[in-house]
């Protein structure tokens, strides 16, 4: 374990004078945690800089400051209170590149909701990069209070990868034309998915089909398909289809991934820290009435 004691808060500037000389009173420090000490750990144990995030927050925000993790496989994230009745949820979120889009990880860890206090917890990431979001925030703040946040990365052998964990990809919704579910990030420990497609109604006319695919992502940019599940026609009958990604064999020909599979088909050796479900719904039918309701899960490994 590492004892996260004595680390030192940033330094506040000096008073300013106004021209009427007056002091413009300065904000109070955070609490002062000093100095990182690694205890019991072995000698192989890694420690990055600690990054102060946010501070003195009192309203809903993601860090604008990213924290690298790309040499690291954890974080140690202190949050320190100061209000009246404050209360807050504070999550992990990571991401490929520095700038793009942060998603919350997967980890259980990632998400603290009703922190009222000060507190310290731990996240295991798989994302290069990571910044915290505040929401829920409320309380009263007076000048110098809010919620300050230290993000210090961290690689000790041993670490466990996170637990099984289920990936809403798509959520249970009726729908009638082409989109894309939220990618989910994070995923640089898991090693096997089970992605389980339910479609539960098409009510539409037998010429309309629809297509949902699930995609995977090494930078966040490029996406590669990796599951075309079976075609669905606009009047087929509920059903349920699963598929296994699994590099643990990867075989040893190359694979053209330039466009998707093809239906039915799976690409079970292709993986990455990202996934998401895609869906095209086509409408050669009678004009308009093309509609499936469906869900895609994964659970993660």
């Amino acid at each position: 374990m590492f004892d996260w004691s004595k680390l030192t808060a940033p330094t506040v500037p000096a008073p300013e004078s106004q021209p009427n000389g007056q002091q413009v009173e300065q904000p109070a420090e955070p609490p002062k945690p000093a100095e990182v000490v690694v205890v019991g750990l072995p000698a192989t144990a890694l420690k990055g800089d600690p990054v102060w995030v946010l501070s003195r927050q009192t309203t809903n925000v993601l860090s604008d400051t990213a924290v690298y993790c790309g040499e690291h496989n954890a974080v140690h994230v202190e949050v320190f209170v100061n209000g009246t009745s404050p209360s807050a949820t504070i999550s992990v979120e990571g991401c490929a590149e520095q700038g793009g889009t942060y998603l919350a990880l997967p980890a259980y860890s990632a998400k603290q909701s009703a922190v009222i206090a000060d507190t310290a917890f731990d996240v295991p990431v798989g994302s290069a990069w990571v910044k915290v979001r505040v929401a829920d925030i409320s309380g009263t703040f007076g000048s110098g209070q809010g919620y300050s946040i230290r993000v210090t990365p961290y690689t000790a052998s041993g670490l466990s990868q996170d637990p099984p964990a289920l990936l809403t990809l798509a959520a249970s919704a009726a729908r009638t034309a082409d989109g894309t579910g939220t990618a989910v990030t994070g995923l640089g420990w898991r090693k096997r998915y089970v992605v389980l497609l339910d479609i539960t109604a098409s009510a539409t006319d037998a010429a309309d089909t629809l297509d949902v695919y699930v995609d995977v992502s090494l930078d966040g940019s490029t996406w590669l398909n990796a599951i075309h599940f079976t075609q669905q026609a606009g009047d087929g009958a509920a059903r349920k289809e699963y598929a296994v990604l699994d590099p643990s064999s990867p075989g040893t020909s190359a694979i053209d991934v330039t466009s998707d599979a093809a239906s039915g088909a799976v690409r079970p050796s292709l993986f990455g820290p990202q996934m998401r479900a895609r869906w095209v719904i086509a409408d050669a039918g009678t004009p308009g009435d093309q509609s499936h309701t469906f869900s895609v899960v994964a659970y993660a490994q």
